[in-house]
């Protein structure tokens, strides 16, 4: 079954809430935070943790994209080293 309603093509068959947003706190081998407006506790977080300097693994397609250049600048304006791949 699809994890949302379809009808031919894929093609939304009947309406359905889009603002049930996906939030929690996941232990992976690696804790994964989601929640509107995280990224704003990005450097907190990383001080948190003794996160002193990090490598950011992004896709070139998206690397210009205004919320990957956003934490790059707030990690760096908190005094954190951070490095692109």
């Amino acid at each position: 079954m699809a994890p949302w309603p379809v009808g031919n093509g894929g093609a939304v068959s009947k309406p359905f809430n889009m603002t049930a947003a996906l939030q929690g706190n996941w232990s992976l081998p690696t804790q994964i935070w989601s929640v509107l407006g995280r990224l704003a506790e990005l450097p907190q977080d990383c001080r948190a943790l003794d996160i002193m300097r990090s490598v950011v693994v992004i896709d070139p397609g998206i690397a210009g994209l205004s919320v990957v250049t956003g934490a790059l600048v707030q990690l760096r304006a908190a005094g954190l080293a951070v490095g692109t791949l």
